[in-house]
């Protein structure tokens, strides 16, 4: 890493995936704290791959802190903007328990589609059915284009 005062343009490759990854690793806890009562368990893995890459590109532990928090922020930002998609994840989980990647990005897409996600009949490993869905997430469907969209 470059000392004080030298360039630092040929390591900025290497502060962009010191702050991307660190804002995947925080992420999942700081999903966890918005969507579940209580304090967040941080998985011990992820935080020391997180400590370990910010120490990278930070001096001091209070550098390293300050990183993460950013981090964190950052994150909070990233999903509270998403919040919709990560509700339709973490409710398609609860029936599920497991997803599949293919599932998570129908998921994605019919959340962003405005629709509301449905598991398909006697594909939940526990017995669920779709017709068992809370009416609070039946979709609300525009069955007509206003005249002003129609046309492109």
């Amino acid at each position: 890493m470059p000392q004080d005062g030298e360039a630092r343009g040929n390591a900025a490759d290497v502060y962009l995936h010191a702050h991307d990854r660190c804002v995947e690793l925080v992420a999942a806890s700081v999903a966890e704290r918005m969507l579940l009562p209580g304090e967040a368990v941080s998985s011990v893995s992820d935080v020391e791959q997180a400590v370990a890459l910010t120490s990278l590109v930070c001096k001091s532990a209070e550098a390293v802190e300050r990183f993460l928090a950013f981090a964190e922020q950052q994150a909070r930002d990233l999903l509270r903007s998403h919040g919709h998609i990560i509700m339709a994840l973490s409710i398609a989980l609860k029936i599920r328990r497991i997803l599949t990647g293919a599932e998570i990005d129908d998921v994605i897409a019919t959340t962003v589609a405005g629709l509301s996600w449905r598991p398909s009949a006697g594909a939940a490993p526990n017995g669920a059915r779709a017709s068992w869905w809370p009416s609070a997430f039946v979709p609300h469907v525009i069955t007509q284009v206003p005249q002003s969209r129609a046309k492109f």
